[in-house]
């Protein structure tokens, strides 16, 4: 189930798209969709997986993107996700809530695990 984070923004996985009221943001891979074919989300490219997988890296300049547009969605409730709802999403609204609402890094994970305690900190990818 989605959880509500802060003003507009709800936090969840690709299964909280079919019954979710407002709009989706799916922060994807490279060359990922939400699996769930009623999810109809809009997408935003959160960074790049080299082959091995051993480390993600995020460029800052998508993590800003992404912030102005969960920023610009404040008409009606958004829905911040990715498959699990436990990196890439919540990496995604933990920087908007830096860059947009004056939380510190520290301070918006630690608000956001509160509200959904499988966030796994993911900070270390940003590059």
């Amino acid at each position: 189930m989605a959880d509500h984070i802060l003003e507009h923004v709800w936090l969840g996985d690709a299964n909280d798209c079919p019954n979710f009221r407002g709009q989706r943001l799916n922060v994807m891979r490279p060359y990922q969709s939400c699996p769930v074919p009623a999810c109809r989300s809009m997408s935003c490219l959160l960074g790049e997986l080299p082959p091995d997988f051993e480390d993600h890296f995020v460029p800052r300049s998508n993590l800003d993107a992404i912030a102005e547009t969960i920023d610009g969605c404040a008409d009606a409730p958004l829905l911040v996700h990715c498959l699990g709802g436990v990196e890439r999403a919540p990496l995604s609204t933990v920087w908007w809530m830096k860059e947009k609402k004056g939380y510190s890094l520290d301070e918006a994970y630690a608000w956001v695990k509160e509200r959904r305690p499988i966030v796994e900190d993911r900070r270390y990818w940003v590059r």
